[in-house]
């Protein structure tokens, strides 16, 4: 019944690749009238950054953002997720150009179903304040990760065409293509990517103080993914974008190497498709949006080895989602920008095995959003308002729940004397119990409240610019409490969990970036950066239970991660570094709960000629190169040092 419960939490979600450089079209300059500038609370990689980390998925390249705690569960296709500043990652938001990605079986996306070659950049934020018209959504999640992609995006080129290649070990092949044609006002793209590995690695593990050499046997995948896009610019103050999005991945199961599911016997299957439509318009000195969304996802798990009658275990999940909104936002000459926006989502589930009936869900999203600037100082207030129903088809049993998140945030747009370019923020966020904790057979609770984040951030921001030289330092204290925490816990049958709203946890933490990067006669360039977190996350549910005062389950304590590049013309060299300190596997802090500590280090070396319209890119990474045995959850083994050859080539 555990297996199936984990599984149960398994769904994914999607996408692709590109870029070596591109110039891309302004917005509409009249648009920047309309802009107010918000605070340094992000983090920010461009297409040249990431490229220089070669990650596999989204995952691996979140792992660098200061506040990020990852949960991988095996490396290559092993599912990934996340927490920001000791906050569950079902309350981070996805946005893919301009669409959440979200899931309401689950209520948290697998990162490593979101693949990199396509991302032109990715920022990450703990402030719900933005400079573009974003969705109602945006402003609900404790933090969010935009995400844009080359193909849906207006640019100057006629036509672009951009391809990649991989090759590395334990049988990995990745390929994307994709095609980009702009004719004045429309573009049009369409891509493709097939990406599988075998993912046979060697591993070393400690199992009761004795070190095992073993092969892990469980870990292949098979994906693919497509997309078409197109854009249309109806007049200089209107624009339309559509895109079509698919994506197929079969994979097995990479269980804990010690407990269970040694072989490979488990599989998941993933189907997914989406189609997005969006509308902007501008009238005088108010910009609007109104956008559609609509998902279907089928999730497949199978446990061929699986001991009944049938002599295996087959559970189907379909699940459909439609998402419709608009928001509008106003400027006023004496500074002040006002922003309202309803949301309506609507979606459904059906279970071939676990659930009675099909469950559905209307959630209903509104924004009232007042940002002033006064003095180079910014103010934003938010109120947010949102209502919850969910039913059984056929069913009395109904869920229904109304909640209201405000949030402060106030910043400076200079330096204030020594202290840098202050900001504090305060807010509260709300995270509805999904599908699968309010429904699934025999755990769920349909009288769940939800988990509510309350988060304060006092922080500054520097950055300096000498001889050839520019240098930026941001640091951040928080206090976050977690209210209502849903968790699974033991009935008095060990082998049936119920959901609950039983936790509370304290977060006291603070984290760092500093970059600097120099330049010798444009040939020459150093760049460097270091990222650290501390958080003490603990437990304060009860005074009287033995984990009251313990560091929550796999939520480290000390993160740093550090990158250093050179580059000579058109040849470069990129190190990057990762420590996770130790943590445990259980809520209580004791010897036997204890993972160890690892560090890795990943280097890349790449070559970048240019021959006119034409770029190429050829690039090698030596991942883990010290060999480390580790792993982020226990009995989940990464692999050794491995290899990976990349070949790319663009055509503007």
């Amino acid at each position: 019944m555990t297996n199936k419960v984990l599984i149960s939490f398994l769904l994914s979600s999607n996408l692709i690749f590109s870029q070596i450089k591109e110039q891309e079209l302004e917005e509409i300059e009249v648009t920047n009238l309309l802009l107010l500038p918000v605070p340094k609370l992000n983090f920010k990689l461009n297409r040249e950054e990431i490229l220089k980390r070669q990650a596999f998925d989204l995952g691996e390249l979140m792992q660098n953002i200061p506040g990020i705690s990852l949960k991988n569960y095996g490396g290559l296709g092993g599912m990934k997720t996340i927490s920001a500043r000791g906050i569950n990652g079902s309350h981070s938001g996805i946005i893919l150009d301009g669409f959440l990605l979200q899931n309401s079986q689950t209520a948290q996306i697998d990162l490593s179903t979101i693949q990199v070659d396509n991302l032109k950049e990715m920022n990450f934020s703990f402030n719900n304040s933005t400079e573009i018209l974003d969705l109602v959504s945006f402003y609900f999640n404790a933090n969010n990760l935009r995400l844009t992609s080359f193909e849906n995006q207006f640019s100057l080129d006629t036509f672009q065409l951009k391809c990649n290649l991989k090759i590395g070990s334990f049988e990995q092949i990745d390929s994307y293509l994709s095609a980009k044609w702009n004719h004045r006002k429309v573009y049009f793209s369409v891509f493709g990517k097939y990406r599988q590995a075998k993912g046979n690695f060697p591993f070393s593990v400690e199992n009761y103080k004795e070190i095992l050499s073993l092969e892990r046997t469980n870990n292949q995948l098979q994906e693919f993914y497509s997309g078409i896009n197109f854009g249309y610019f109806i007049n200089p103050k209107n624009k339309i974008k559509f895109n079509f999005l698919s994506s197929f991945s079969d994979k097995g199961l990479p269980g804990a190497v010690i407990l269970y599911n040694p072989t490979s016997n488990q599989y998941l299957t993933n189907k997914n498709f989406s189609l997005n439509s969006d509308y902007n318009f501008l009238h005088r000195k108010t910009r609007g949006r109104i956008y559609l969304s609509q998902k279907y996802d089928e999730l497949t798990y199978l446990d061929s080895g699986y001991l009944n009658t049938q002599g295996f275990l087959k559970s189907e999940y379909f699940n459909t989602s439609i998402s419709l909104g608009t928001i509008l936002r106003k400027n006023f000459s004496n500074g002040l920008q006002i922003s309202s926006g309803v949301e309506e989502n609507y979606a459904f589930l059906q279970n071939s095995t676990n659930f009675s009936t099909g469950i559905q869900r209307f959630h209903s999203k509104a924004i009232l959003d007042f940002h002033f600037l006064k003095n180079n100082w910014n103010y934003d207030l938010n109120f947010g308002f949102q209502h919850i129903y969910n039913q059984q088809i056929n069913q009395t049993n109904t869920y229904q729940k109304f909640n209201f998140s405000p949030s402060l945030s106030i910043y400076s747009q200079v330096p204030i004397y020594f202290l840098g370019e202050l900001k504090f923020s305060a807010r509260r966020s709300l995270r509805m119990p999904s599908f699968n904790e309010l429904y699934y057979n025999q755990i769920g609770n349909v009288n769940l409240k939800p988990e509510i984040a309350n988060q304060l951030n006092l922080g500054t921001f520097y950055n300096f610019n000498v001889k050839n030289n520019v240098i930026k330092f941001t640091f951040d204290a928080y206090a976050n409490l977690v209210e209502n925490k849903i968790v699974a816990i033991p009935t008095k049958n060990l082998f049936i969990w119920s959901i609950q709203n039983v936790g509370t946890a304290r977060i006291l933490g603070f984290d760092f970036q500093f970059s600097h990067e120099k330049s010798f006669n444009k040939t020459w360039t150093f760049q460097n950066s270091i990222n650290y977190t501390f958080q003490d996350i603990t437990d304060i549910s009860d005074k009287n239970s033995e984990t009251f005062g313990d560091q929550l389950a796999y939520l480290p304590k000390h993160i740093l991660s550090a990158n250093f590049s050179i580059q000579y013309k058109n040849v470069g060299l990129n190190l990057n570094a990762y420590f996770n300190s130790l943590r445990y596997a259980l809520n209580e802090n004791i010897k036997s709960n204890e993972v160890k500590a690892f560090y890795f280090f990943d280097l890349t070396t790449y070559f970048t000629p240019k021959i006119k319209k034409s770029s190429f890119r050829y690039s090698f990474s030596a991942k883990n190169i010290l060999n480390q045995s580790y792993s982020y959850i226990r009995s989940y083994a990464m692999p050794g040092r491995n290899y990976l050859l990349s070949v790319s080539y663009a055509f503007n």
